[in-house]
């Protein structure tokens, strides 16, 4: 069960998790299901290796998500990603499927916002993965920047051998 899968409770706010090299297998969702408003998540040094992984419907997209760390970064500054790799991994059944994360947006409204999800993927690789989904699919992400209040910065990161294939999303 993935921790923070509803963003909303606060249970995934100002996380920072250093892996030290450890490496999870067997995992079968994200880590994380999403994330909410002004939430920090911050990886070092973690691997996710040899995992089969599903998506969950993630409220803050509308739709599920799928990916190894985080499923959906909504309205979230501070995410980071850092020494992270994700290898020989299967990702399938989501509308927005990738390896460290599925979806991310911002917010705003009428005098509220804007809140930029803010996230940074530094000296990180995905290697020997098959992505699927049937909507936005990739192998860093699904669906990088749902508006634009979302920035993402990717430095020194890694990609191959990997297959990605996604399809027309239906409603």
């Amino acid at each position: 069960e993935p921790v923070g899968a509803n963003g909303y409770s606060g249970a995934a706010r100002g996380i920072t998790i250093q892996g030290e090299g450890h490496v999870i297998t067997g995992l079968s969702g994200p880590l994380f299901g999403y994330t909410w408003s002004s939430t920090s998540i911050k990886f070092y040094n973690l691997t996710v290796k040899d995992s089969s992984l599903t998506g969950l419907n993630c409220s803050g997209a509308g739709a599920t998500c799928n990916a190894a760390f985080i499923g959906c970064i909504s309205a979230s500054t501070g995410t980071v990603f850092s020494n992270c790799h994700v290898i020989n991994c299967t990702f399938t059944g989501s509308k927005y499927t990738g390896a460290f994360f599925g979806y991310a947006a911002g917010y705003s409204a009428q005098n509220n916002g804007p809140v930029f999800a803010d996230i940074t993927i530094t000296n990180c690789s995905v290697q020997g993965c098959d992505i699927s989904g049937v909507g936005s699919s990739g192998a860093i992400a699904g669906h990088a920047t749902g508006d634009a209040w979302t920035i993402v910065t990717v430095t020194g990161t890694t990609v191959t051998n990997n297959n990605i294939t996604g399809e027309n999303y239906k409603k």
